[in-house]
């Protein structure tokens, strides 16, 4: 069973998207919640966490164009009048609505319903244009969201086999069509009670922090950032360097070593000392070490490598609430803003937990009002400092109970659907930071 893909005729919501199959040599897979999609070649994934963003890395300073995934939600009422409640939302106070497409409804025998609209929004001095394409489809009665936003109309035809090549490689983890028969995924189900042997297959999890002086994203010069390296020692010598996407009881160790061979590796055991390459080196360490110690493995990179064994978890209670704010800084020279969202867990030693969720895109600008006389369609230099747009904001509060086990955290929602996340306390600061599935949460309250 293969999952299916979105429909590829949006030229009718989007007249200058005709949206056919296009594969792009280097593209890389990735997923994000429910959805399965390819980054395009010269994209990025900008952030992870309460969403995803993709962006081209070729942007000017004056352009902006983005695509936002969301992380999908059950629903609770009928999809389009959800779809419609989404975009009541979608603009800023200080926005108005100058033109949109009528909502477009494609089936096209995958056995889920796709809605497509588009809105051009500006501000309410007649300032700052932008195009919004909202994508939304409901496999296996869930709503997925995916945005596409541009402040020129021009850049859509720029990157159109980009964001075509994107749309179609599209898939959900949950729905599996064979014939003419659409059924929620059986075998690989999203929320399904998760295989206990799968868990039981971890050996071990081993954490390094690395602090990385790099080029900035956006814009000249050098920023420092911080991220994770893992490794994730399973059953039968076989080692992961990362942590996987998704459910860890769905986690497919041989259908990675096809799609990402330079993620999964071997290691072995002899006279107690656990031996892998990694990065191109030979390590070697103790079963059962807690920290292993080696020299700087990435360019620009500040300090040591340490790499820190943490705890299994098993039966850990939480109480407390920990938080996520994100942002992807978008600015150019007639802009400053991004996409921002946060995430906060509320866990309580009683074994409930409480999920709430926001993302939303907000830009304020920094140029001059459209002059009088000038095209009013025309993408024009931003309004004076302090105007805001938006794509959008969503909500999203989920509950239910909780357990930990082999580093595995496994929710239980109040509908009876269940899911996994890789989880540890962050070593050295476990009263303060957890990391859950490889994204760290901060103790807020």
């Amino acid at each position: 069973m293969q999952n299916r893909k979105l429909p590829c005729r949006f030229g009718v919501a989007f007249p200058l998207l005709t949206l056919v199959l296009t594969t792009l040599v280097e593209a890389q897979t990735s997923q994000y919640g429910n959805v399965k999609f390819d980054i395009p070649s010269g994209w990025q994934r900008l952030e992870q966490g309460q969403f995803a963003v993709l962006a081209p890395n070729d942007l000017t300073t004056s352009e902006k164009l983005i695509i936002v995934i969301s992380p999908g939600q059950e629903l609770t009422s009928d999809f389009r009048a959800a779809f419609e409640a989404t975009l009541q939302n979608a603009l800023a106070a200080n926005e108005k609505l100058v033109g949109s497409s009528e909502t477009q409804l494609n089936r096209e025998n995958e056995g889920y319903d796709v809605l497509t609209k588009t809105l051009t929004v500006e501000n309410v001095d007649d300032s700052n244009r932008t195009i919004r394409l909202y994508i939304a489809a409901n496999p296996g009665k869930r709503l997925e969201m995916i945005v596409i936003l541009a402040n020129d109309q021009a850049l859509f035809k720029k990157y159109e086999t980009a964001v075509q090549a994107f749309i179609t490689s599209c898939t959900f983890a949950n729905f599996t069509k064979t014939g003419n028969d659409a059924t929620v995924n059986a075998d690989k189900p999203v929320g399904n009670p998760p295989s206990s042997n799968r868990y039981t297959e971890i050996e071990g999890l081993y954490v390094a922090n690395i602090l990385q002086n790099v080029p900035k994203t956006f814009g000249f010069g050098y920023e420092y950032r911080n991220f994770n390296v893992f490794w994730l020692l399973l059953s039968g010598g076989r080692i992961y360097f990362g942590l996987p996407d998704g459910d860890p009881a769905q986690f497919d160790f041989e259908r990675a070593g096809r799609e990402k061979p330079e993620k999964c590796g071997t290691y072995q055991i002899s006279n107690s000392q656990i031996q892998l390459q990694w990065r191109g080196k030979p390590v070697s360490f103790n079963r059962g070490q807690e920290l292993v110690d080696l020299s700087a493995a990435y360019s620009g990179q500040t300090g040591r490598t340490f790499f820190r064994r943490v705890s299994s978890e098993n039966g850990v209670r939480l109480n407390g609430v920990f938080a996520r704010r994100s942002f992807a800084h978008l600015s150019s020279a007639i802009t400053d803003g991004g996409v921002s969202g946060e995430t906060r867990f509320s866990f309580s030693s009683d074994g409930r937990f409480t999920i709430e969720g926001f993302i939303g895109f907000s830009a304020s600008t920094k140029g001059r009002p459209l002059d009088s006389g000038r095209d009013p369609t025309a993408i024009t230099p931003a309004s004076p400092n302090g105007n805001v747009l938006a794509i959008g904001s969503n909500n999203n509060t989920q509950s239910g109970t909780y357990q930990i086990r082999n580093n595995v955290l496994e929710l239980t929602y109040a509908d009876g659907h269940r899911e996994g996340f890789f989880f540890f306390r962050v070593p050295q600061e476990e009263d303060k930071v957890i990391c859950i599935n490889g994204t760290n949460y901060l103790r807020s309250e």
